[in-house]
């Protein structure tokens, strides 16, 4: 049986919140997992047709006036048991590959305000997506769906790891000026 990728595994997971298409799935991976697992429209296509392939999604053509017919996946019971069997093992962890972190362990080489600079940017980023996701987060804490708390506790994650990324910037920013001075 062929190896399914934690990619399609994502898809899985999304198709598991009801049947969508391709163009669906995109909109609510950006509204959701797409800010820690991104996937594009590339990646997506393919992905359905091999789950498809191997009988763990569906799929049902809609017919649709003056528009190419529209192909809507579902998951199937095959899909849903590989789905649950991938959650209940262990997390592969990922390598780190931080271009920051790569800069600042170079910094040494580099104008330090230019340095500054990017940890600026970098500090700016993080506040900024730190709002989104107390706004997200306000939005959920009103939800009623009974799995909500899940998608509240990776929205934690994200809200704390902006906060540690900002003051990481912020104490580092100080640092590199104070050896300026």
């Amino acid at each position: 049986m062929p190896r399914i990728s934690r990619s399609q595994y994502a898809l899985l997971g999304i198709l598991s919140f009801g049947p969508k298409s391709g163009y669906e799935i995109r909109k609510l991976i950006e509204s959701s997992i797409g800010f820690f697992w991104q996937e594009s429209y590339g990646q997506i296509y393919p992905m359905l047709e091999r789950l498809r392939s191997e009988k763990a999604v569906d799929v049902k053509e809609v017919e649709q006036k003056g528009r190419p017919d529209k192909k809507i996946y579902s998951l199937t019971e095959e899909g849903e048991a590989k789905l649950k069997s991938w959650l209940a093992a262990d997390a592969q962890k990922q390598p780190l590959r931080d271009e920051l972190l790569l800069k600042v362990f170079f910094g040494g080489l580099t104008d330090p305000g230019n340095l500054i600079r990017i940890l600026q940017n970098e500090n700016f980023e993080c506040r900024e997506k730190l709002k989104i996701f107390q706004n997200i987060k306000k939005e959920l804490d009103v939800c009623s769906h009974e799995n909500v708390k899940f998608s509240i506790f990776t929205l934690n994650y994200g809200i704390e790891y902006m906060k540690m990324q900002s003051k990481w910037c912020e104490k580092t920013i100080q640092e590199i000026q104070k050896e300026e001075k």
